[in-house]
């Protein structure tokens, strides 16, 4: 659209061979996500993903088992930047309930989201914890979301962190 400024993109395969990508949609005084697929040589219907207009960052896409997209982005709410979650179901149509993958007080920024191809997921982040940041990691088993793990704790600040499985499940992370 001429009057937005798209950015941001990231792109995951599916199972059944389908290609989707996700950016950021900035226009005048908000950003919103957009979700599209590539199938069969077509591109989809351009979707909003619910509940993402305001201050967002960073959309990430995943493909789980059941070929159920995921969107993981950080957006600032009461003040906070926290990262949020959304599943799209391409066979029923339908989206998930908004999910809140965190909640400290201080900012969770820059989230990377992995997939291992058979339907997990992780997503690294850097959150603040006091004076300075650091590094976090949260997996998805296919069902739900683990709890958060902390996987840097030092004087200095870490950004920017990306992850990857690796052949036999393990998350490799580099920052």
């Amino acid at each position: 659209h001429e009057y937005r400024q798209d950015d941001l993109p990231s792109i995951a395969a599916s199972p059944d061979g389908t290609a989707w990508v996700a950016w950021l949609s900035f226009v005048g005084d908000r950003d919103d996500i957009a979700i599209r697929q590539y199938k069969d040589g077509k591109r989809g219907t351009l979707q909003w993903v619910p509940n993402t207009s305001g201050d967002s960052w960073l959309p990430q896409l995943g493909v789980d088992a059941a070929n159920r997209v995921w969107i993981v982005w950080s957006q600032m709410a009461g003040g906070n930047w926290d990262l949020y979650a959304r599943r799209f179901d391409p066979a029923k149509q339908e989206w998930s309930p908004l999910e809140r993958l965190t909640s400290d007080p201080l900012p969770d920024i820059n989230p990377r989201l992995a997939s291992d191809g058979k339907g997990k997921l992780a997503v690294v982040w850097q959150g603040f914890r006091g004076k300075n940041s650091n590094i976090f990691l949260k997996t998805f088993d296919g069902e739900r979301w683990s709890q958060e793990q902390r996987l840097t704790s030092r004087a200095a600040n870490d950004w920017e962190p990306a992850a990857a499985f690796d052949a036999q499940g393990a998350v490799w992370v580099a920052y």
